[in-house]
């Protein structure tokens, strides 16, 4: 190949390079950009991939104190369920005894108890019992009894009445012995307080005043309370339609007053 040929085989050479060149620049520019363009979007969900990690570790944080704040949630309404329960089993106790159990002495101390007379004497074995009665809601339990007893000697029929103390539900936290005055009358039904009374001043030396070891302790008799015979008195100031009032008074305080 001469010179010339050499040369112009060079020009085509350059000038098929320059056609190339100026062709794939523009591509490669646009590839390079959609390869810039990319890697943006690369670092961008990046980014948010970082912000969601964070905010689902921050999710299950909250997640986490959520399920701690419901279990102790559970175990207050638990610990509220069993406190109702025990409340309603209590109200249910209170209830039943306010029903079954003992009456209460009035709000002065006092008790009465309403004989029938007529059944009294005519059966010297009858023997009428109170109701057991609590001297307070935690208080001492107690019954008082009316029978019919005659002298030995003069052959007259008297009342005969008893004060008992029985065993009780709050025996263990009350004082004992039993030390407090007792007054027992026979209710004036006139309205003129001509109340026949006797009183009773426990002695720590009887078992009668002692905390209760069975059921009931010995009673404590007043053997001649009132004479029958002055009951039977037509106009009696103790007696109206066939029923007599014996009445119970405890001296808690000790004043020596009673509201007889």
């Amino acid at each position: 190949m001469d010179k010339r040929q050499q040369s112009s085989s060079q020009k085509l050479a350059s000038q098929q390079q320059q056609r190339i060149a100026t062709e794939c620049l523009p591509r490669i520019d646009l590839a390079l950009q959609e390869i810039h363009s990319t890697n943006n979007i690369c670092v961008q969900l990046n980014s948010k991939r970082q912000t969601t990690e964070a905010k689902t570790i921050e999710t299950r944080e909250q997640l986490k104190k959520f399920n701690e704040e419901l279990v102790n949630i559970q175990d207050r309404i638990e610990s509220l369920n069993k406190m109702l329960t025990d409340m309603k089993i209590l109200t249910d106790e209170v209830k039943s005894k306010s029903v079954t159990g003992p009456s209460l002495m009035d709000a002065d101390n006092t008790y009465t108890l309403k004989v029938n007379l007529s059944p009294l004497l005519n059966d010297d074995s009858l023997t009428v019992h109170s109701d057991p009665f609590q001297s307070s809601q935690w208080g001492y339990k107690i019954k008082i009894s009316v029978t019919t007893q005659t002298d030995g000697q003069t052959k007259q029929r008297f009342l005969l009445v008893s004060f008992v103390i029985l065993r009780g539900d709050y025996d263990s936290i009350l004082r004992w012995y039993f030390c407090y005055p007792v007054k027992l009358c026979l209710v004036d039904l006139t309205g003129a307080h001509k109340h026949v009374t006797h009183s009773i001043r426990p002695d720590s030396r009887t078992a009668i005043f002692g905390k209760p070891l069975n059921n009931a302790n010995t009673p404590y008799q007043i053997t001649h309370f009132y004479p029958i015979d002055k009951l039977m008195e037509k106009g009696s100031d103790y007696v109206r339609d066939d029923n007599i009032f014996i009445r119970i008074h405890i001296d808690f305080m000790e004043t020596g007053v009673h509201p007889f």
